[in-house]
Parts: structure tokens; sequence; C-alpha cells
């Protein structure tokens, strides 16, 4: 802001030192020194989310367990990615296929509602992330429900490249990516699955193969208690 040349307390310095706050500015700029200010600034954004979300899911805080419809859970979740901007911007999920199949025998199940929708919106965001950068023809997303030994499933599936087995060893890790610097913190699925595991009492696991796509099953019991 102290460099803007709009602003008539700029210029006015910038006069009584004999300068030109124009010259003076656009040397910034093709120093890149601006640039290099700004990336600073997202930076320091940045780092200021990956604390806020450590604190939220190390703190313990009351839980608002309630009996959803695993339909409706799904779907809200579904209404969130096709509302997130930078899904419609970056990775095209417009023009991506979704598929559901969902178990008749599986209907209702109770959990803190918000933390499973944050968990699936995370695992669909993952899967547009990877169909769009390896720029897969005809991407697809699968998700489907199961009822298997009072369990309730919930697998989302892509037909990307798939996840090679020394990555999948780490997958949770916290602040493992394979994203590029500033795509991603790192924390996405160490939250998910700290949410699943720790505070559901269920269970978060990755099926996948280098070039069959890549598979992620959320199983959570059907009753909190």
């Amino acid at each position: 802001m102290r460099l803007n040349p709009d602003n008539s307390r700029n210029t006015q310095r910038a006069i009584d030192c004999g300068v030109d706050i124009h010259k003076v500015q656009l040397f910034l700029e093709k120093s890149k020194v601006l640039s290099v200010c700004e990336n600073s600034v997202q930076a320091a954004l940045k780092a200021a989310d990956i604390i806020k979300s450590l604190l939220e899911f190390s703190r313990p805080h009351l839980r608002d367990v309630a009996a959803v419809d695993i339909v409706y859970l799904v779907e809200t979740s579904l209404k969130l990615a096709h509302s997130d901007y930078s899904l419609k911007r970056d990775y095209d999920f417009q023009n991506m296929s979704i598929e559901t199949t969902y178990d008749p025998a599986l209907t209702t199940i109770s959990c803190v509602v918000p933390e499973i929708e944050q968990v699936l919106l995370n695992l669909i965001q993952n899967s547009a992330h990877s169909l769009a950068k390896n720029k897969i023809k005809n991407p697809r997303i699968r998700i489907k429900t199961s009822l298997v030994d009072e369990m309730a499933q919930i697998a989302i599936e892509d037909n990307g490249p798939g996840i090679d087995e020394n990555i999948r060893a780490q997958i949770f890790d916290p602040f493992f990516t394979t994203k590029k610097v500033g795509e991603g913190t790192g924390l996405g699925l160490f939250v998910s699955h700290t949410i699943v595991v720790d505070k559901h009492k269920g269970n978060l696991r990755l099926e996948s193969e280098p070039g069959n796509g890549a598979k992620f099953i959320v199983e959570l019991p059907i009753s909190q208690t």
C-alpha cells in the first residue's frame, strides 16, 4: 500500500525524496520484489490455515452425533463438490462423470454429519485433482455404499493412474502430499483419517494399483455409542 502511486501521501513522500514513485514501482515489479512480497503473504496465510486445522483437530470438543440418511450424506457432499469454486476452475469437475450406487440395506447411520461430509468432500477433491492433473480421458468417480459386517462402507473410486506402493505407505501421514508447492497442505487425508478412525471408531483405507485407479473406503459403525 505504501507503494501505491494513486495515494497522494505516497506521491508526496516520493517527491520529498526526489524520486518518481512510478519508476520506483516499475523497478520493484521488474526485479520481482513485489511478487516475492505477495508470495510471502500467501505463504503466511497458508501457514495460518494449517495451524488452524491442527488446533481444530487436536482440541477436545463436544460432538453433535446425529442420525442421518446415508444417501443424503453422500448427495450433500457431492453438492458441496459441485459448488466448490476451485474444483470448477482448476479441475473441470462439472465435466467429470459421477456414478453413485446405494445399498438398499444401508439406510441410516449415526455420525457427526459435518465431519463426515468433510471427509467425503476431501476424497472427492483428491480424485478430481488426480484425474485433472493426469488429463484422464472420460474421467469418472464412482461412489458406492455397502453394509458389510454391521459397518457402513462408503467407497470413492476413480479411474485415474493409481498410487504407487511407496506413496501408499505415507498417504495418511501429516504434511505428506504429492501436489506441487502451494497446491496442498498435506493435511487433508491426515484430518480425514483422524475424523474416521479416532473420532468415529471406524476405518479409512486405500486400495490402489498403478494404472488401475484409486479407491478410498470409509468404514463407519452404524451407531455411535
